[in-house]
C-alpha cells in the first residue's frame, strides 16, 4: 500500500509538472504573438521552456526562388567564442518535401533518411557538430502555395518520446495562434533584429488622440489600417484608392514619422504600449 500511495504521489507530481510546463510554453508563445512583450523575447522564453538551445521562426517564399527571412534567437548568445545560429537549416531537413507540407507537422532531423535524398546538406552536420547538437526539430506553422512559415529548434540532447508527444500536443494551438497573431508582428520583429536599438530610440508614438505626428486624415487612416494588420493591397481596397495614392501617403508618413520603410513603420506602430492603448480606443 505504501508503494502504491508513493506511486500515486509521484504520478500526480509528474502530471502537474507537465501541465505547468505546457501552460508556461503556451503562455510565452501566445503572449509574444499578441504584443505582451517582443516576439524575440517571447521566442527566447519559449525555447528555454521547451529545452532548446537555439531556434528561429523562418518564412520561405516559394514564388521567389525559395528565399527566406528569419527571426533567430540563441540562448547562449553572450558567449563570445561560441558559433552562433546565423542561418536556417529547414531546407536541410525537408528537402524535396518543402512544397508538400501541411500545417501542424513536426519534422526531426534524426528521422530523415539519407537514401531518400533528404538531410543531404553537410552544413547542418557541421553546425550540429560545432555546438554538440543532436537534434533539429521543425514545426510547420503555416503553408500555402506562396510561402511557408516554420519554427526551427536546435537541441543539445536527443528528444525523448515523451518530449515529442508534448510538442505534438501543442501543435494545433501553436499553429492556430500563429495564424491569428497581431498584424505586422513578423515584420516588426524583423526590423527589431536589423535595428536592435530602435526600441530605445523611437519612443514617440505615431498615433494618438492629439495626432502627435501631424498626419493628415488620410495618412492617419493608413496608419490605423496598418496597425490593424492590413497589407498595402488590403488598404488600397479598403480605402478605394489607387496604388499611387497610397504610395504618396506612405512617403508623407515616412517623412513625418522619421521612418524609412514599411517594416520600420509597422514596428513603430506596434512597439509603443501607450500607442497601442490609443489605437484600441480609436478603433472602438
Amino acid at each position: 500500500m505504501r508503494h502504491r500511495s508513493a506511486l500515486k504521489i509521484v504520478t500526480r507530481e509528474l502530471v502537474n509538472s507537465s501541465n505547468r510546463n505546457i501552460a508556461n510554453l503556451m503562455a510565452d508563445w501566445c503572449e509574444s504573438l499578441h504584443g505582451v512583450y517582443s516576439f524575440n523575447e517571447g521566442l527566447r522564453r519559449f525555447l528555454v521552456d521547451v529545452g532548446a538551445e537555439a531556434g528561429m521562426v523562418v518564412r520561405i517564399n516559394h514564388s521567389d526562388n525559395n528565399t527566406n527571412k528569419f527571426i533567430g534567437v540563441d540562448t547562449r548568445d553572450t558567449e563570445p567564442y561560441l558559433p552562433k545560429l546565423k542561418r536556417s537549416y529547414v531546407k536541410c531537413v525537408l528537402g524535396e518535401y518543402l512544397t508538400k507540407l501541411q500545417d501542424s507537422q513536426l519534422w526531426l532531423s534524426s528521422q530523415m533518411d539519407d537514401r531518400q535524398g533528404r538531410y543531404n546538406d553537410p552544413s547542418l552536420a557541421e553546425w550540429q557538430a560545432s555546438r554538440s547538437f543532436s537534434e533539429l526539430a521543425v514545426i510547420v506553422l503555416s503553408t500555402d502555395k506562396h510561402k511557408s512559415e516554420f519554427l526551427e529548434m536546435h537541441f543539445r540532447e536527443p528528444i525523448s518520446a515523451t518530449h515529442i508527444q508534448l510538442i505534438e500536443s501543442l501543435l494545433p494551438i501553436m499553429c492556430r495562434s500563429w495564424n491569428h497573431r497581431s498584424g505586422g508582428m513578423f515584420s516588426a520583429a524583423l526590423h527589431e533584429k536589423s535595428h536592435p536599438f530602435a526600441r530605445q530610440e523611437t519612443n514617440q508614438p505615431i498615433l494618438g488622440f492629439a495626432n502627435p505626428t501631424k498626419l493628415s486624415r488620410s495618412e492617419f487612416r493608413v496608419c490605423m489600417l496598418l496597425s490593424c494588420g492590413l497589407s498595402i493591397d488590403a488598404i488600397i481596397s479598403e480605402l478605394s484608392v489607387s496604388v499611387a495614392t497610397v504610395r504618396s501617403h506612405l512617403r508623407n508618413i515616412y517623412a513625418k514619422t522619421d521612418t524609412t520603410s514599411h517594416a520600420e513603420l509597422v514596428y513603430r506602430l506596434l512597439s509603443n504600449p501607450a500607442q497601442n492603448a490609443a489605437i484600441t480606443a480609436l478603433s472602438a
